[in-house]
């Protein structure tokens, strides 16, 4: 039996996304799996409530335009619901 570990941070989008892309390869794959889910925090120092809108905070953490910001978002959300998330 193949073993899989998963580390996974549940705030990230691009993990959901990764989640739903192994959940789709694991539907495919002929052989039985163990599965182990790990918990990861990507950032810990992340304050638990945050001020002004996503696209705002993040052009001001990665020091980007508003407008690479908003681009960013748009293409996460286009990969989510391309996997179903």
């Amino acid at each position: 039996m193949l073993k899989v570990e998963i580390w996974s941070d549940i705030v990230c989008p691009f993990c959901y996304i990764g989640k739903r892309h192994f959940e789709q390869a694991r539907a495919q794959f002929p052989h039985p799996l163990s599965v182990s889910w790990r918990s990861f925090e990507l950032q810990k120092d992340a304050p638990k409530k945050q001020d002004g809108d996503l696209a705002t905070r993040l052009s001001q953490k990665y020091g980007k335009s508003l407008e690479w910001a908003k681009a960013m978002n748009l293409q996460v959300t286009e990969k989510a619901a391309q996997v179903g998330v």
